[in-house]
């Protein structure tokens, strides 16, 4: 339960920097930047979630959030038109913006180990 707890914190920083890059990349508003990105970060919850339930915790968490997004936004959820009108008013270098700055981060983290002279 901490791992999930700790893990929403970081989804819902992600989400404010996602709303900002999105708001400064584009012209959305502020309501279609804090509406999608929540409903992206909502997705990502419910799917770690599901990665924690037992005998289901085999699969990477990256495929239970990809089955919740697929399932949220295939014809066979009531609400599938309204999460695609919302999500779509994201843009992807806004998403893909922390995501890349967490990577530099580890990655700068631990190149004193891979380059010992540097």
């Amino acid at each position: 339960m901490q791992r999930i707890i700790e893990t929403t914190g970081i989804l819902i920083f992600s989400a404010i920097i996602c709303v900002i890059s999105n708001m400064a990349g584009s012209d959305a508003t502020l309501y279609d930047s804090v509406l999608g990105s929540a409903v992206l970060a909502a997705i990502a919850i419910i799917g770690f979630a599901i990665s924690r339930v037992p005998y289901l915790d085999k699969v990477y968490a990256v495929i239970w959030i990809s089955v919740v997004a697929i399932l949220a936004s295939c014809e066979i959820c009531p609400w599938n038109e309204w999460i695609v009108a919302v999500t779509s008013k994201i843009q992807l270098l806004a998403v893909a913006t922390p995501i890349l700055a967490y990577a530099g981060l580890s990655v700068g983290k631990d190149s004193s180990n891979a380059f010992p002279g540097a």
